[in-house]
């Protein structure tokens, strides 16, 4: 059947198999004269070898296969060696002929060897990739872990210079109208005898006015440090927005009296609120005592509300001395706050706008101002709408 084979292929398609035999990139053929000099080789064999091609064969060398005791034509089968002994070289299944001390060398690629090469190179591939994204899951995880890290040492930063500020207030806002009180009261003690009736009631009168204001601040003090323990509860219902706006408005009526500033409360009766009373009028008082205290002489203070879709928008409105656009940011934030005197002089601690911004947030909605220096300030809170009962 071989010799068949054989004589079938010569005599009928020597012409048809020449071309596929010289450029197969799987089959490899070389013939070398006795004198090694390359006589012929195909397109493959010669892309193996790297000079002078009797000195491409590494292993066994072109001197090895001469030397090799043959009793047939066949001296050599088994993996030859073929290219340079630096960097390129390459393995072939090959049989190695000699006739006529000519030695024909016919090789091709282990179709075995191969299979095992490209599962190897698979297998390396695909841990190649499983360790790409175990390294992308880990350099994403670092990135969280930084960022994490970044956000927790802001908050420290954040957290002690509010502490320092808190402080600052207990150790200055408070003492300052103690030593106020002990002040006045030492000298009415001490000469209360050589004062009429009216010096009397002027010092009565700034203590009084001292007492206020410094539980206030206490107040406030105490509201905050209960909101930052969490030890406040959030108890929304339905309220009526009008009602609150002119109950608040009503208790302020008396400081905005003393500056001749009119409250003017533009909310429609009808309007729904879902809130928290207790937040709400907080919320409310302190953006409207702001607003007075900022207010000029002789101008008006605006409550007024925009009904949307989900919100309402409050809004708090004066004539007065504004807020410059670094001031703010700053006003949200006790560690960066910085005081600013009322038309008449009026200090405050910040806290209240603090909890404003709390309270807002808390109910679902935000807080912002937008001002500009003379031209008064407008502060603007939502809340949710009331639900449908």
């Amino acid at each position: 059947m071989q010799e068949r084979l054989f004589e079938t292929l010569y005599s009928e398609w020597k012409e048809e198999l020449g071309a596929p035999l010289y450029e197969s990139r799987s089959l490899y053929i070389a013939v070398f004269s006795p004198d090694d000099h390359l006589l012929l080789a195909n397109k493959s064999m010669m892309d193996l070898f790297r000079g002078e091609p009797s000195k491409s064969l590494q292993n066994p060398t072109l001197g090895k296969l001469r030397s090799m005791s043959f009793e047939n034509v066949l001296v050599y089968e088994g993996y030859l060696t073929i290219g340079d002994n630096l960097n390129h070289f390459s393995s072939i299944q090959a049989k190695v002929f000699r006739k006529n001390d000519r030695l024909l060398i016919v090789g091709s690629v282990d179709v075995s060897l191969m299979a095992e090469q490209n599962d190897a190179m698979r297998r390396l591939n695909d841990e190649i990739s499983n360790l790409q994204r175990q390294l992308m899951k880990e350099k994403i995880a670092l990135e969280k872990t930084y960022d994490q890290l970044n956000l927790a040492n802001a908050n420290l930063k954040e957290s002690n210079a509010t502490k320092d500020k808190f402080l600052s207030i207990m150790a200055h806002d408070l003492k300052n109208p103690f030593s106020v009180l002990l002040g006045f009261s030492d000298i009415l003690v001490d000469s209360f005898s050589e004062f009429d009736k009216e010096q009397i009631f002027q010092q009565i009168e700034i203590i009084h006015k001292t007492v206020h204001k410094t539980y206030q601040l206490l107040e406030d003090l105490l509201l905050w440090s209960r909101s930052q323990l969490g030890r406040i509860e959030f108890q929304p219902t339905n309220r009526n927005l009008d009602t609150i706006c002119k109950d608040v408005a009503l208790s302020l009526s008396e400081i905005a009296d003393k500056k001749s500033i009119r409250l003017e409360v533009r909310v429609s009766p009808e309007l729904e609120v879902w809130a928290d009373e207790n937040m709400l009028k907080t919320i409310l008082r302190n953006l409207i005592t702001n607003a007075i205290k900022f207010a000029w002489h002789d101008s008006f203070v605006t409550i007024s509300a925009d009904p949307g879709p989900q919100m309402v928008s409050v809004s708090i409105s004066d004539h007065g001395v504004g807020i410059g656009f670094k001031q703010q940011e700053k006003i949200w934030k006790l560690s960066e706050q910085v005081s600013t005197a009322g038309t008449d002089k009026e200090d405050g601690s910040g806290l209240g706008l603090l909890l404003c911004k709390e309270f807002a947030e808390k109910q679902g909605g935000t807080i912002g101002v937008v001002s500009e220096p003379g031209n008064g300030s407008v502060f603007c809170f939502t809340v949710p709408k009331g639900k449908m009962v």
